[in-house]
């Protein structure tokens, strides 16, 4: 309830200066709204939670889509920078904190940062043989280019292969250009039924974890 209560009064502080008031002092809170099969069924769980908040701070507010034919984090601080919308979930960053203005509470409790792996089936064998993080070293794992995750894996040692396509990444691991696709708990059972994932399986034993967090983003001042 405590969590709960914090976004909620986080949320209409950050908001309340930055965007923009209609008729009556409602709160107007414009937020991307991405034309993609797959991201706007995950996007719907941030909404709910921004709503959520919204409600609770007993504010009112109108809630505006602004609808965008693909998703990218650079891409999107720059578009809350130029206040093309105000506010977005993303993965947080050090750089991502100075850019803009972060509501320090996480989304998804840290569990962004727990990864599980989508493989080739044929490679299960070699992913039994794995003891520690070394093992995973001569293995090529990919990421989108602009994800923090790979930043985290690159300087931990890593082999790291990157691809603005998402649908790509799946495509590299099939066709054994790379072996392993990290994806979080959250999303790797609902991705697994996605069309693009098909002829890949989750690995069956393993989790790598770092520290990670989604916040709601705004612009700042």
């Amino acid at each position: 309830m405590l969590a709960r209560l914090t976004l909620s009064l986080a949320c209409l502080l950050v908001l309340t200066p930055l965007n923009h008031v209609v008729a009556q002092d409602k709160l107007r809170v414009r937020y991307p709204a991405v034309q993609h099969e797959y991201y706007s069924k995950r996007d719907a769980y941030f909404v709910s939670l921004l709503k959520m908040a919204l409600e609770r701070a007993g504010e009112e507010y109108e809630l505006v889509e602004v609808k965008l034919p693909d998703y990218s984090e650079k891409r999107s601080v720059l578009l809350i920078e130029s206040d093309q919308y105000d506010i977005h979930w993303l993965n947080t960053t050090p750089e991502r904190e100075q850019q803009l203005l972060p509501i320090r509470i996480p989304l998804d409790k840290g569990a962004i940062g727990w990864r599980a792996f989508f493989i080739r089936p044929d490679k299960q064998p070699v992913f039994d043989k794995v003891s520690s993080a070394a093992d995973l070293k001569p293995l090529i794992f990919v990421q989108g280019h602009d994800w923090p995750d790979a930043q985290v894996l690159l300087k931990n040692g890593f082999a790291v292969e990157t691809s603005s396509n998402w649908a790509g990444l799946f495509r590299m691991v099939a066709l054994n250009r790379a072996q392993v696709f990290p994806r979080s708990i959250l999303e790797i059972s609902a991705e697994q039924k996605e069309s693009v994932a098909r002829g890949l399986v989750i690995e069956k034993s393993l989790i790598l974890r770092y520290p990670a967090a989604y916040y709601f983003f705004c612009r700042q001042g």
